[in-house]
């Protein structure tokens, strides 16, 4: 028999056996699914998955042994690396100065604060169309701007290079 405890932060420790724990957790489901086959089914597949987890011995190199698995993990260090190589910690983190040197002497803290809230405001927008358009279609979409915009960056560098000067803030 399996013994479990846990730290309650404002009592004592508490320790339940599995079937105390499992008669809490069907009541519990009972209550919330308001039907006792489904709660049985929903108690029953949890303890299945505990079962799956336990007696599963895996290690890191499982993650790059099964191709499909290497590719979403590929899939994923790339897409965490460009959101870090687009420069946005940069700005968040510098952004008085960057505004202070591009000509908010007295408002940087302000313009700061401004794109603080563009921000805070874009995510919510990006929860709607992330629902509404899906990931892959907002993925390839701001991946294609985002690259439009460093290449004109690249562009407006090199002809400031070629130029000797600075770019034209007009």
């Amino acid at each position: 028999m399996h013994v479990y405890s846990y730290k309650n932060t404002h009592t004592n420790t508490h320790t339940y056996t599995l079937p105390v724990m499992c008669s809490q957790a069907k009541t519990t489901l009972v209550h919330l699914r308001k039907d006792a086959d489904a709660a049985d089914d929903e108690l029953q597949d949890i303890a299945d998955s505990i079962a799956a987890e336990s007696s599963a011995h895996g290690n890191w190199s499982n993650y790059f042994v099964d191709p499909l698995t290497r590719k979403r993990v590929a899939i994923a260090v790339v897409l965490q690396s460009f959101q870090q190589l687009t420069g946005i910690n940069v700005i968040m983190n510098y952004a008085p100065s960057l505004f202070s040197d591009i000509g908010f002497h007295n408002t940087s803290l302000l313009a700061q604060a401004a794109n603080g809230v563009v921000n805070f405001l874009s995510t919510f927008i990006a929860f709607f169309l992330l629902d509404k358009v899906g990931r892959r279609s907002l993925l390839i979409a701001g991946s294609g701007n985002g690259s439009t915009r460093w290449a004109n960056v690249a562009w407006r560098s090199l002809l400031s290079v070629i130029d000797g000067g600075c770019w034209d803030r007009t």
